[in-house]
């Protein structure tokens, strides 16, 4: 996966996430950006809640 840039998504639940998804789409995110997007709001997301780090 290469992306450029990384779009932020702060939502943790999937079905939010799929709108976040949509969003970025429609904002012309490419696809490497759009899951490089996706994998690193669901690392945060797991991180936080089961990790304990800061927000």
């Amino acid at each position: 996966m290469r992306a450029p840039r990384v779009p932020i998504i702060d939502s943790t639940c999937g079905v939010f996430m799929e709108m976040d998804e949509n969003r970025l789409i429609a904002e012309g995110f490419s696809r490497d950006e759009i899951a490089a997007a996706i994998t690193r709001g669901t690392a945060a997301s797991y991180y936080y809640k089961f990790v304990g780090g800061a927000q």
